[in-house]
């Protein structure tokens, strides 16, 4: 289903890109300093001024556009617990992909004993009908409630009559007696940018969330502070008790839209989030999601971690030999490669929380990628290596929040073996990975060790750095073509992207992969290359076909690897280019000519730092008694440059892609 038509109530999602954090039951620090007085928004009736819209939003790409969005969850414990969630938006339907918007998912929360519940459905469809405003009223009808799953049921709203220029109404409220989390508000939509968001929250005293206010457009806030009177049967307060009101409002927010390097959008989107945090009753207070401490404590005692993470017998685990091994190192790559070679994959929902014993997924030679790498920390335990479960997001997806103890937030788990230089990273999952190498899908900020005697936090990279290096060396120029050879040494991210290629592609697929240049043709030389070395150490045999004007032959610049179209072609732009890791890449290639033969003209040298020693580039050519010498070299020194840093870092690709696309020209005497 498109995000644009998902409705913001939803139980469980979390927020990584943190602007504020606070209590709802304190004025923050933060809040004060950000609070803005703003009149709550004045819905009026439709006029035909309302058809014609103009707004810097508004792109050839544009959809629709929401007119506005106002939210309003309101927590009720006078009589029994219940939280209001009420919703009226308007939208304008700019193209004929918007029509899509004409049918609406709202979707509901089933649980174990009860379930939420929808009500106030009513809007209608606005059409400018010769000069004048026509109504069409949804009807009882056009909505219907539906089965999804075991815990959710939808609402499906279908509009009739509507066309491009249409204007669709939808008002609705959701009652709820899950308390948890106040609904969850997104003042931004990936497809759809919206003129004016508002969004309210209000609850007694006594009842504490935590509420985060995230992303990158700016927010006006407000606190309101009521008296009322609450009589609950629950057992909290009775007294006059104050209810609180926090309210947010957004304005001209764009359509969030993907922008290249870019990681999860979600990492950015302005929105709101809250977590229950305390409930006062009158003899006591009670707090939930405490800290990791005890959310970590709650993940080892679910399931069968326990059992994992407490061997107790090592005949109960895989029968390793590890005596002749005179090194953890040793020790530890015996029992991995057994591990990674000694089950398949059981196909099975790759849940974090386990629920089978170590026994019964050796015994069935099947298991999970989680259940692999629980299975890889309790084996190392039980031959006495200290081991533990990390838990990590993929790149794909939000970056944990460390204000939310919370380990729903995560979607894997990996292993971490504890030396003397620290922690190693493993992932039984992937036979292409040498010990210490993690996947870049898995560069997501800091994972969580799973470990009861402490909190840490550890940067989920592989052991070496993100660097590569290439020479290439021609010693024959016979009919337009130099042949040579070539040497590749990688590690870190690059080290792991090559090793499935080199296994399984042809000769074509790995010139294409390696993005030599189209004239080149290469050869893998395994025998001369080390595929178990750190770095990496490839051998290729290397001809390269040069193209000829005259007497003259041009010799791209960049063989290997060439930037020179710019991936940053945007003049502005809105998010952080962020790159899985900090990288190194250094190119060298050599060219032995007859000197009496040959005359050699090369382009201009060129060099650029970025500011606050964020990287540097330099391409270096030299001809000498016979010896062409190009160097090229491109650092970027961190992983992360903020849309402030992005015109340093649109000018540094320039002066690359400049360099990059350049000939080297060859002339014959």
């Amino acid at each position: 289903m498109p995000d644009a038509l998902k409705n913001h109530h939803s139980l469980f999602r979390f927020g990584v890109y943190i602007a504020l954090i606070s209590y709802l039951g304190l004025l923050p620090v933060g809040l004060r300093a950000q609070e803005q007085t703003f009149v709550p928004y004045d819905v009026k009736k439709v006029e035909p001024e309302d058809f014609s819209i103009e707004s810097d939003l508004i792109d050839n790409d544009t959809e629709a556009i929401y007119l506005f969005d106002l939210g309003d969850s309101n927590l009720d414990i006078s009589t029994e617990t219940v939280l209001e969630f009420k919703r009226l938006f308007r939208i304008k339907i700019l193209s004929e992909n918007g029509l899509d918007l004409a049918n609406q998912i709202i979707q509901l929360y089933i649980g174990r004993k009860d379930e939420e519940k929808i009500g106030k459905v009513k809007g209608g469809v606005y059409n400018l009908v010769n000069g004048k405003v026509d109504f069409e009223k949804l009807k009882n009808s056009d909505w219907s409630l539906e089965p999804y799953d075991e815990n959710h049921k939808v609402t499906r709203v279908a509009f009739r009559n509507v066309k491009v220029g249409s204007i669709i109404e939808l008002e609705y409220s959701i009652f709820s007696p899950f308390i948890f989390n106040m609904p969850d508000w997104e003042f931004q939509y990936d497809d759809i940018p919206v003129l004016y968001s508002e969004y309210y929250i209000r609850h007694p005293e006594n009842i504490g969330y935590k509420i985060l206010k995230m992303g990158y457009h700016p927010l006006q806030s407000r606190l309101i502070t009521t008296e009322t009177r609450v009589n609950s049967p629950q057992g909290i307060i009775t007294n006059s008790t104050v209810k609180k009101v926090y309210a947010y409002a957004c304005e001209n927010v764009p359509a969030m839209r993907d922008e290249p390097l870019m990681d999860s959008p979600e990492n950015y989107r302005t929105k709101i989030i809250t977590e229950l945090h305390y409930i006062d009753y009158i003899s006591e207070t009670d707090y939930f999601y405490k800290d990791w401490e005890a959310s970590i404590t709650d993940f080892i005692e679910a399931g069968e971690h326990e059992m994992f993470m407490t061997p107790s017998d090592k005949d109960n685990y895989l029968s390793l030999d590890t005596i002749n091994c005179t090194t953890l190192l040793d020790s530890i790559n015996v029992i991995y490669t057994k591990i990674l070679e000694g089950f398949s994959d059981s196909e099975e929902p790759n849940a974090l929380i386990i629920r089978k014993k170590p026994q019964d997924i050796i015994d069935s030679k099947k298991a999970t990628p989680n259940e692999m790498n629980m299975l890889l920390v309790s084996t190392l335990r039980a031959n006495g290596i200290e081991a533990y479960p990390v838990l990590v997001t993929k790149r794909s997806q939000q970056r944990v929040l460390k204000e939310f103890p919370l380990i729903s937030q995560f979607s894997l788990s990996i292993t971490a073996v504890n030396t003397e230089d620290g922690y190693m990273l493993l992932d039984a999952t992937l036979s292409n990975l040498a010990i210490g190498e993690i996947s870049e899908k898995y560069y997501n900020g800091d994972g969580l060790v799973v470990n009861k005697e402490k909190v840490e936090w550890i940067p989920i990279v592989s052991n070496e750095p993100t660097s590569e290096s290439c020479s290439i060396e021609f010693g024959s120029f016979e009919e337009n073509k130099l042949k040579g050879v070539m040497r590749l040494k990688l590690s870190g991210i690059y080290r792991s992207r090559i090793k499935n290629v080199l296994r399984y592609s042809s000769s074509s697929e790995l010139t294409k992969f390696l993005d030599i240049n189209e004239n080149a043709t290469i050869t893998f030389n395994e025998q001369e290359s080390d595929l178990h070395s750190s770095p990496l150490d490839l051998r290729f045999n290397i001809m390269l076909k040069l193209e000829k004007f005259g007497s003259s032959y041009l010799l791209p610049s960049i063989i290997y690897k060439s930037m020179a179209n710019n991936i940053l072609k945007e003049k502005d732009r809105n998010y952080p280019v962020n790159f899985p890791d900090a990288w190194s890449e250094t190119y060298t290639c050599l060219v032995h000519l007859d000197s009496e033969k040959y005359a050699v003209n090369i382009p201009e040298n060129a060099n650029f730092v970025l500011p606050d020693d964020g990287g540097n580039f330099s391409y270096l050519g030299s001809y000498n008694l016979g010896n062409l010498l190009i160097r090229n070299k491109v650092d970027l020194h961190k992983n992360t440059f903020l849309a402030s840093e992005y015109p340093f870092l649109r000018q540094f690709y320039d002066l690359i892609s400049t360099s990059h696309s350049s000939f080297i020209e060859i002339t014959e005497k």
